[in-house]
């Protein structure tokens, strides 16, 4: 099967383009990299750790579960490697030159702890 091109992945058969509810998330990511990086890249080997914070679900309200956060485990959405790269893409040119330079990653996903809203964390370090 040929691959297709990035921008045509998104497209519909009748050519119309699927919206892309990822592009404010990586716009505010690309932001804090570029803000984080106050101009200089980030070069060398480099350390990794991302915790992903996810709404909670309306389950999680109809029955008791902890007030704290609860590991999150879902077999088809959210793959943990894809919210990686995504992260990476929207950084790499801002923080760091590629994320080839990455040689240690920790991710966690997890639902919000009560009244936290969703977020993402992100730690990114230089070798020492």
């Amino acid at each position: 099967m040929e691959r297709l091109p990035k921008d045509d992945r998104r497209k519909r058969k009748d050519g119309t383009r699927y919206p892309d509810i990822f592009t404010p998330y990586r716009e505010s990511v690309t932001l804090f990299g570029r803000q984080a990086a106050a101009g200089k890249l980030l070069l060398g080997p480099l350390e990794a750790e991302l915790v992903f914070v996810f709404e909670r679900t309306l389950a999680h309200a109809k029955r008791s579960a902890p007030l704290g956060r609860i590991p999150l485990i879902m077999k088809k959405r959210n793959d943990i490697d894809n919210l990686c790269k995504g992260v990476f893409d929207a950084l790499s040119g801002y923080l760091f030159e590629d994320d080839g330079q990455i040689y240690d990653l920790r991710a966690t996903r997890w639902y919000a702890a009560c009244g936290e809203p969703a977020h993402t964390e992100i730690t990114i370090r230089r070798r020492v």
